[in-house]
């Protein structure tokens, strides 16, 4: 602890009492940091103001700037440190939802010069879709936030309102087939469902039972007193919706995605231009620059979404 003073109390031209009580190197460090701040004499009301503390910090000795970079440079390694023990490191990001991910190519597009840090282009195909088997995965765990009489062995296809799959009253234009689709309850929200489609999986989009209920029919392979035959019926249906949907066609199971790693920030106004030119090109998912996760079996990827 002493030897952490020792390496900065050159930077301090007037003694900070505090810095003697601090109970480790990085409390140290902020005690000295916090002294170099205040000398910068910032009003409270503009104290957060980031153009005026860099223009402060020009005019301040080249020990203090060095002081204030140090220590947000350890407070920063602390604060991830922190966030990666709790699992909370990523948490404000989206994940992107797939059942399997492929890596097509990756690019390094940049490298900085200076620090050589560099800026890869991964471009990936997503399979979205949910197997009749992951379906009835998702179905057993749902289950569990069943409601009583959910599963009343005495429903038929119009009474039957708990998690299960479901035809719905309109057809396909494009197949003439019904769309398929599983529910179930989403917990702690008894009147709204999560749905899961054999070409998109897991929706983000939430239904209600009222909708459901107007607009969808139980299969008989999914009620509780079905047959081995309406079982398998329902199988058969659910398999050649996820089957015949392995393409990157409207509403496929397939879909390209671009994503932009690495030292990303640099070439933000770049990014956003292109995507600005080709904008009647792209849908209004495409259009939006967000940073995403995609885990694939040997790493996470942490991007932006481009498209490609």
């Amino acid at each position: 602890r002493r030897a952490a003073y020792d390496a900065f109390a050159p930077y301090l031209y007037e003694e900070a009492p505090q810095l003697y009580n601090a109970s480790d190197e990085t409390s140290m460090l902020a005690a000295a940091a916090h002294h170099a701040y205040d000398t910068l004499d910032l009003e409270p009301k503009k104290d957060g103001d980031v153009r005026l503390f860099l223009n402060r910090l020009q005019a301040t000795p080249v020990a203090d700037q060095k002081l204030l970079f140090q220590y947000f440079s350890v407070a920063h390694a602390a604060v991830v440190k922190a966030a990666k023990a709790a699992g909370s490191y990523d948490a404000g990001l989206a994940s992107v939802r797939a059942s399997s991910v492929v890596v097509n190519a990756v690019t390094t597009v940049d490298v900085d010069a200076v620090s050589g840090a560099s800026t890869k282009l991964y471009e990936l195909t997503l399979d979205r879709g949910a197997s009749f088997d992951a379906a009835q995965d998702q179905l057993r765990t749902g289950r569990a936030n069943a409601r009583p009489g959910d599963n009343d062995p005495d429903a038929t296809r119009r009474s039957f309102r708990g998690a299960g799959f479901y035809i719905s009253n309109h057809t396909n234009t494009r197949t003439k087939r019904p769309y398929i689709m599983m529910a179930v309850r989403k917990a702690n929200a008894a009147q709204t469902f999560l749905i899961t489609r054999p070409n998109t999986g897991a929706n983000a989009t939430e239904l209600f039972a009222h909708d459901i209920i107007s607009k969808y029919t139980c299969h008989a392979g999914g009620l509780p007193s079905a047959s081995d035959e309406e079982r398998e019926q329902l199988r058969k249906a659910w398999t050649l919706e996820y089957e015949s949907s392995h393409n990157q066609d409207n509403g496929g199971r397939l879909k390209r995605l671009g994503l932009v790693a690495g030292n990303v920030l640099p070439l933000w106004p770049a990014l956003a231009q292109t995507v600005a030119e080709r904008q009647v090109e792209m849908n209004k998912e495409d259009q939006r620059l967000r940073a995403v996760r995609v885990v694939l079996p040997s790493e996470t990827i942490v991007g932006v979404r481009f498209p490609t």
